[in-house]
């Protein structure tokens, strides 16, 4: 470049790229052209001295690879020990198995032991749209017994009704059950209690004191083990006799002898057989007597047809004359 002053003319080389990139020198000029745009650009738009520091110990995208220019990481690009699966966590040491037969490891997942006072009610606050426990929660807990009744068994002290999933208030035994019973009027003593029972073909009544009074099978029959009352009246025996109030001398049997007695001779004084009926039967078809009269008689006739006789019996009581056994 050459530089005019007065009547002589000096020669100042002009510096090329090649001789910037090595670094400038007072032997030579440089010109826009060498610089760039950073001949053209504002002063607040260079980097300070502090700046250039910086940016010298700076990490760049190329060092810490391609994960630092996304936005999404995938799982098989991070790099490191192990290899992400379905039974898996990432933790400090890579990727690790979990072990055990949960799915969580208490080792990992729990190592200061929180397990141990997490559910500790003084660890929980309530607010109020988070209750702990509501306000009828507490009132049915602290209407709770203190003999409660677990699956185990219990006793239930009041009144119980039990309900199935039906609505109908009946207690049924699970099936297959050998023998199922019910047991009423329980005492410390064990001396008044009765049971129900199911027992083979029967339905047993099982008083404690006397075993079982009553018996109920399936093909109707019914069986007592002592004598059965009805209302302080009437009285079944285990023998087979009956008695009650409205007899006299005591059960029946003695109250039909003592009828007998009594009435013998004001009853039947005397008997004949009388009278004569004929009937022809009919083939194929059923033929009686008439009512009252017992058959003497039959006879075969000639054509194949037969015929029946017969005589009414007749008995004589007091006051009533002739009474047929039976009315025509």
């Amino acid at each position: 470049m050459a530089v005019p002053y007065h009547t002589h003319t000096f020669e100042i080389p002009t510096a090329t790229p090649q001789d910037m990139a090595a670094r400038a020198s007072n032997d030579k000029a440089v010109t826009p052209s060498v610089l760039g745009t950073a001949a053209t650009a504002d002063r607040s738009e260079f980097a300070t001295a502090e700046q250039g520091k910086k940016a010298d110990s700076a990490v760049q995208p190329e060092t810490l690879g391609t994960l630092a220019r996304k936005d999404k990481v995938v799982l098989t690009e991070i790099e490191t020990s192990g290899a992400p699966s379905n039974t898996t966590f990432l933790s400090g040491n890579g990727w690790q198995t979990l072990t055990g037969g949960g799915d969580m490891t208490v080792a990992i997942y729990d190592p200061s032991a929180k397990r141990t006072d997490a559910f500790d009610m003084g660890n929980m606050k309530e607010a109020s749209n988070a209750k702990i426990m509501t306000a009828d929660e507490r009132a049915k807990i602290a209407n709770l017994d203190d003999h409660y009744l677990s699956k185990s068994g219990g006793t239930v002290n009041g009144d119980l009704t039990v309900k199935n999933s039906a609505e109908t208030t009946f207690v049924q035994f699970p099936p297959g059950t050998i023998y199922p019973m019910l047991r009423l009027g329980y005492t410390a003593e064990n001396e008044n209690y009765s049971d129900l029972a199911f027992v083979g073909e029967s339905l047993n009544i099982h008083v404690h004191k006397f075993g079982d009074v009553a018996k109920f099978y399936t093909n109707g029959t019914t069986y007592f083990a002592n004598e059965i009352n009805i209302q302080g009246k009437t009285y079944f025996q285990s023998d087979g006799n009956i008695t009650g109030q409205t007899w006299i001398n005591g059960n029946l049997a003695s109250h039909i002898e003592s009828r007998c007695v009594a009435y013998q001779n004001d009853c039947v004084k005397d008997s004949r057989v009388v009278g004569w009926a004929d009937v022809a039967i009919q083939v194929g078809t059923v033929t009686n007597m008439p009512s009252g009269y017992v058959i003497t008689t039959i006879l075969k006739e000639d054509n194949g047809r037969s015929r029946m006789g017969g005589r009414q019996p007749q008995l004589f009581i007091t006051n009533r004359g002739w009474f047929p056994l039976g009315t025509w």
